[in-house]
């Protein structure tokens, strides 16, 4: 598991004991394999995954319908224009996305 993806972890562990619906979102999820982590470590979280590739939220979508708790909300759209309002998760994680990025779209998914 990635450093930034322990770390997200640790702090939604942590605030989990004061809020234990937590949501957080995945930029990026591809098939699932991030999400699947913290569903294993955040079992009561709401877990949510956005990727441009319908064909990777179908492989997405079957790797975590296998796992016990809720499902998670997987979303086909772009990351420079999320369809969620701000503030509306507690944690994100982006683990394989900004070295694909041209510099300029960085700064605008960021």
């Amino acid at each position: 598991m990635k450093n930034g993806v322990r770390k997200i972890i640790f702090w939604a562990k942590c605030r989990s004991d004061r809020s234990p619906k937590i949501r957080v979102l995945d930029i990026a999820c591809g098939t699932g394999r991030t999400l699947k982590f913290i569903r294993a470590t955040l079992p009561k979280a709401c877990l949510y995954g956005i990727d441009l590739s319908p064909n990777y939220l179908k492989k997405a979508n079957k790797l975590l319908s296998e796992e016990l708790g809720e499902l998670s909300q997987l979303l086909q759209g772009n990351a420079e224009n999320l369809p969620f309002r701000e503030n509306y998760f507690q944690g994100t994680t982006c683990v394989f996305t900004f070295h694909e990025l041209p510099p300029m779209v960085r700064q605008k998914v960021l």
